[in-house]
């Protein structure tokens, strides 16, 4: 029993010395770069958002409804029509005349300008059309109101995801430096414990208690480093602003 026990220390200390430090070598450039990172102001964010996609699609929605309410104002210019015609012409007359069979015949020729023209106007009223005026400029100005609002709420809904975005990214990087911290002594102390070990000076046991410390240090830097890097992108989605270098 206390034989397999010491093989199975064996086995867990030559983990430690040769593979540690391959799976939790940590990047310290990247963490270095998130501890760095400045968050935009609220209102650049909330100004981003104007410029997503959604906003484009509500303004051309509005552009559309706009023209429909000014079509339907100039309806009732289908009610009178106007006709007109103009005809310019040469009429020309051929004629003779036979005044004895000792005489030549003589023939004449006429012409003359005419202009013909008519110009005319009607009016058909449809009472339908008449009394439901008001209601159809009604309807068209509450479906322009009804779009607006639209955009309000989801702009409104938009501020909420960024807000809940902006306070998580600003809670992690918040504890990120001292995670950062904790993980670097833990890793120093591990360091020193390793050489210990290697020098006889440190028994398995303690050099796996000191490493099981320093994964727990990385394990925690790595999940606010995960939050942080989520919360981000999700701002950079919510007000189309970049915030990330790369």
């Amino acid at each position: 029993m206390y034989r397999n026990n010491m093989n199975k220390l064996f086995l867990t200390v030559i983990l430690i010395l040769f593979f540690v430090p391959y799976f939790y070598g940590q990047d310290t450039t990247e963490t270095e770069d998130l501890i760095s990172v400045q968050l935009p102001p609220l209102e650049v964010l909330f100004e981003g958002a104007k410029k997503n996609p959604t906003v484009e699609l509500y303004a051309l929605r509005k552009e559309g409804e706009m023209s429909n309410l000014k079509t339907e104002k100039r309806k009732w210019l289908k009610y009178f029509s106007i006709a007109g015609s103009y005809q310019y012409g040469v009429m020309g007359v051929n004629s003779y005349m036979d005044v004895g069979s000792n005489l030549p015949i003589i023939y004449e020729t006429s012409k003359n300008d005419q202009i013909f023209y008519n110009v005319g106007a009607s009016m058909s009223i449809n009472l339908g059309d008449i009394y439901d005026r008001k209601n159809s400029l009604k309807r068209q100005k509450t479906m322009i109101k009804q779009t607006e609002k639209e955009e309000e709420m989801w702009f409104e809904q938009q501020k909420l995801l960024i807000i809940d975005a902006y306070t998580t990214a600003l809670a992690a990087l918040a504890v990120l430096s001292e995670k950062y911290e904790a993980y670097t002594i833990a890793k120093a102390q591990y360091n020193l414990a390793e050489q210990s070990f290697i020098l006889g000076k440190l028994d398995g046991a303690s050099l796996v208690a000191q490493k099981n410390a320093m994964v727990q240090t990385l394990d925690g830097l790595q999940e606010t480093k995960r939050t942080l890097r989520s919360s981000i992108l999700r701002l950079e989605i919510y007000s189309n602003t970049k915030i990330l270098s790369k």
